[in-house]
């Protein structure tokens, strides 16, 4: 991978980046923080309505809903399991 903006194999740097940010949120939402599931439902917002304003319709917006839902049911589960948890 180089960092000088030309791709190596499709990817480039900033391919590189966004998987190294959902791996690190994913692993948040692993250890069950509020902060990562939410970060991680926002990211996903913002990267599809970029994927559509780039693409000039709105494509794929079926499955994009269901993993909206599924990344709240995350902040849902993060939210009751910190209520829930005695300290």
């Amino acid at each position: 991978m180089a960092m000088s903006g030309t791709a190596v194999r499709g990817f480039d740097a900033w391919s590189l980046l966004d998987v190294a940010l959902i791996f690190g949120l994913s692993f948040g939402i692993y250890k069950k923080s509020r902060v990562c599931a939410v970060l991680m439902l926002a990211y996903f917002i913002v990267s599809k309505i970029v994927l559509m304003l780039e693409a000039g319709k709105p494509s794929g917006l079926l499955v994009a809903l269901i993993f909206a839902y599924f990344y709240v049911q995350g902040i849902r589960g993060t939210v009751a399991f910190h209520k829930l948890q005695v300290r």
